[in-house]
């Protein structure tokens, strides 16, 4: 195994990898900026919650908090993301092991006239990065976002 714990990654543990607790950052290239906290905890049923709580500076200086959820259902290669509050679909995620030894998934969400298309990233080691590029008549803009495992202390 390396040093980074990528040998031990397989797409059927894309599940396991995501559960803990992460810091974040994200941009939405050429508007915001956020710092925060992700908690991606089991639940009974076997799926998971995914919670984010953000910091958010805007380009004109303005701050404020955010926050976000998501369900998560596991799946054979991967895991399905769903909105916390009504379980509609998100996006479904199947990994596949790259040759650098990540996981990678590609996914599409349509939401109303407006195209997310996002690029999954899991390791190396302990992180992983999420890209949406959205496009439409309501919504333009590309975020990219990479969390860390949080460390105790």
């Amino acid at each position: 195994m390396s040093g980074d714990g990528s040998a031990s990654l397989r797409a059927g543990t894309a599940f396991s990898f995501l559960l803990g607790t992460w810091t974040l950052e994200r941009e939405i290239v050429g508007q915001a900026r956020m710092t925060g906290q992700a908690e991606v905890l089991e639940t009974a049923a076997g799926g998971a919650v995914f919670r984010e709580r953000v910091a958010v500076t805007m380009g004109n200086g303005a701050e404020f908090r955010g926050s976000q959820s998501y369900r998560v259902r596991r799946t054979g290669m991967g895991f399905d993301l769903l909105f916390a509050e009504t379980g509609e679909l998100f996006q479904a995620l199947q990994f596949c092991r790259s040759h650098s030894g990540t996981l990678r998934a590609h996914a599409t969400h349509v939401c109303g006239e407006d195209m997310y298309v996002s690029a999954y990233r899991l390791g190396p080691g302990r992180c992983f990065l999420v890209q949406h590029a959205v496009t439409g008549p309501r919504k333009r803009y590309r975020s990219r976002t990479i969390y860390a495992a949080a460390v105790a202390g």
